[in-house]
């Protein structure tokens, strides 16, 4: 089966559909503009929208750039070197890339950074092309060069980047609670959205964690995020990543035929961008799809097509599981005399990548000894030189010894006795806890148990006699019988909520958080214009009692109330941070929070008193930018 004009043909119907208005209005401008002076910002504005454009587009658009910027003189010059960097990456170029890329940094280093926003942006190539070369060590020191200079210039926009880098290489290596530590890290830097068009890549990586980890339910949550944004911003890449990664979650829950349908789509989003190294990829990709579906030829043939582009194009990371795709086909497919010459390339192109890595790794042993044996000759000299004092302050020090030994017997014999004075105390206290805690243990369950049994059972009650009422008589269902429904309905959602606390020994903050999604669920529908998002960071989950969790989960539903009903903003952000302490932010865009008032309602007393009672502090702030933060952390958090 040919399927590679299939593929040209998409290419030229995408391609004709998939610009921008933006970079066509830009491309007249420029075809317009006969000056050179003058169409070079034009220019450097198309190649701003690279990511939207084919690898053609991308490669003549940049090169022209340079053309220019030279003839010109113009002082955007190593931008113009980083638009034609960057083109040939996508090109499939990444040796050229890379010596652009390594000269123009050590150009503006030697200018101390007087560029400061295009040596960034070189970094974060830098960093991209290590990943892509599989030299991790080298792309992870890229992004946090690229990190402290951001940090020490504040460009937010570039922090948020290399988080994002950092949490791309370790999500490459397995390490999955660094990578997710630095993709949270990344969304936190730009907290109320401002650069959202580089979420999608965020999202789509920890959406492909969460396949990993087969968390599949959170996988589709933050993959459908990606794609949004993606498709909202024309942002090809991002959306070609995040439809491959969409695949994963949809063949894990039997969904196959949209598998099959996201992955094609995928593959011609590739096409038009036409970015080597990605479209081997995809191709690999729904290659293992077809062979997973009991379609091996199918498989065959775009295995085929994959490994040919891969040699073209010398990406030979990707052979070894091209070649082992191909050779499972061929078996599945009963083709034994293919499978058997596929089996012997495979294992000859192992033996070569077996050969070369061994070769690597004895150089930087034999380069480690070298230094460790110039260290070791150093070591034994400076012995020799010290041997003869170290004879004679061995006798002194030897005295001294004696007498510190035993002043330190001594010492622990009264320290003993201390321990074992206090540990008694310390048993007879916990003895006496224990109790308690048996006692109070005992007494929340048969709460739990009578508020289920009385008061659940009423008000349910209640709410289907209400029910009954507005069938039977439609006319009498005023606004007291809506009241009074609206009434019943929240009393067995609280009991719900109470029960649901009472219930369980203790709850992690996790548990907390998915209560709270349940309850943002709940009462969306009655506020369309308003987004609500739970950011959770939790590197370690925190346990609280059953009375804390349910204390911590109503400061917060209350806290989301207080936004939707006083804020008078379009958008809530509910921030969760656990590591060896925690911290919730509950924050808004609205008109912000009047500290100078000296009024305090209901809500907020109660909200007070909960978190006095468990012994934690709570605060609220206007943002710098408006809105109302409320905070909520054990007394000894430091904020």
């Amino acid at each position: 089966m040919k399927l590679l004009p299939l593929y040209i043909l998409l290419f030229f119907v995408q391609y004709c559909n998939a610009q921008s208005r933006r970079i066509d209005s830009l491309r007249t401008a420029a075809d317009q503009t006969a000056n050179a002076t003058a169409r070079l910002p034009l220019i450097f504005s198309i190649c701003e929208e690279s990511n939207a454009m084919s690898n053609k587009d991308a490669m003549y658009y940049g090169a022209l750039a340079l053309k220019l910027s030279l003839q010109t003189q113009d002082a955007g010059t190593a931008d113009a070197y980083y638009y034609y960097a960057f083109a040939q990456q996508k090109n499939g170029m990444p040796d050229s890339a890379l010596q652009i890329t390594d000269r123009q940094l050590l150009q503006l280093e030697q200018q101390k950074h007087s560029e400061e926003r295009v040596y960034r942006r070189f970094l974060h190539l830098k960093g991209t092309l290590m990943v892509r070369k599989e030299q991790y060590k080298d792309g992870i020191a890229a992004f946090y060069k690229l990190l402290n200079n951001s940090e020490r210039n504040k460009d937010t926009l570039y922090q948020l980047i290399a988080k994002r880098g950092l949490g791309w290489v370790y999500m490459e290596i397995n390490n999955y609670p660094q990578a997710f530590r630095w993709s949270h890290e990344a969304l936190y830097t730009d907290y109320y959205g401002t650069n959202e068009k580089e979420h999608a890549v965020v999202y789509s990586n920890m959406a492909a964690m969460f396949n990993n980890t087969n968390r599949f339910d959170s996988a589709e949550y933050y993959g459908k995020k990606a794609i949004q944004i993606a498709r909202r911003y024309n942002n090809l890449v991002a959306l070609a990543n995040a439809l491959n990664i969409q695949v994963g979650y949809l063949m894990a829950t039997n969904r196959n035929p949209q598998a099959e349908q996201s992955l094609k789509d995928a593959l011609e989003i590739r096409s038009i961008i036409g970015d080597p190294y990605y479209i081997v990829s995809d191709m690999g990709q729904m290659a293992e799809y077809y062979e997973l579906t009991n379609e091996p030829a199918k498989s065959i043939a775009l295995t085929k097509q994959a490994i040919d582009a891969a040699v073209k194009y010398n990406i030979s990371a990707k052979l070894p599981f091209l070649y082992k795709l191909l050779a499972r086909a061929y078996k599945a497919s009963g083709d034994l005399d293919n499978y058997s010459t596929t089996l012997e390339r495979l294992i000859s192109l192992n033996d070569s990548l077996y050969k070369k890595n061994t070769a690597d790794a004895l150089a930087e042993i034999q380069a480690k000894y070298d230094v460790q044996k110039k260290n070791n000759i150093i070591i034994r000299q400076q012995f020799e030189l010290t041997r003869q004092n170290y004879l004679l302050y061995g006798t002194t020090l030897l005295a001294l010894l004696v007498i510190l030994f035993s002043i330190i017997l001594f010492r622990n014999f009264r320290k003993k006795q201390k321990l074992r004075m206090a540990y008694l105390l310390a048993t007879e206290k916990q003895q006496s806890y224990q109790a308690v805690r048996e006692a109070e243990e005992n007494e929340r369950k048969r709460i739990a148990a009578d508020l289920h049994d009385s008061l659940g059972v009423y008000a349910a009650s209640i709410a289907s006699n209400i029910e009954h009422i507005k069938y039977q008589n439609p006319s009498a269902a005023d606004n007291t019988i809506h009241e009074l429904s609206a009434n019943s309905q929240a009393i067995v959602s609280q009991l719900s909520d109470t029960i649901w606390a009472l219930k369980k020994d203790s709850l992690s903050l996790t548990d907390i958080s998915d209560r709270l999604k349940i309850f943002i669920q709940r009462i969306r529908r009655s506020y369309n214009n308003m987004h609500i998002d739970v950011h959770e960071n939790i590197i370690r989950d925190i346990q609280l009692s059953p009375s804390q969790a349910f204390h911590l989960f109503c400061i917060m539903q209350e806290a989301v109330t207080n936004a939707l009903k006083h804020g008078n903003g379009n958008q809530i952000i509910v921030d969760i941070q656990s590591n060896i302490s925690w911290q919730v932010t509950v924050s808004d865009n609205g008109k912000g929070f009047d500290t100078t008032g000296n009024k305090e309602g209901n809500g907020l007393f109660n909200m007070r008193r909960r978190t006095e009672e468990c012994g934690w502090a709570i605060s609220w702030s206007t943002g710098d930018n408006g809105g109302t933060i409320v905070k909520i952390s054990p007394l000894t958090t430091t904020n």
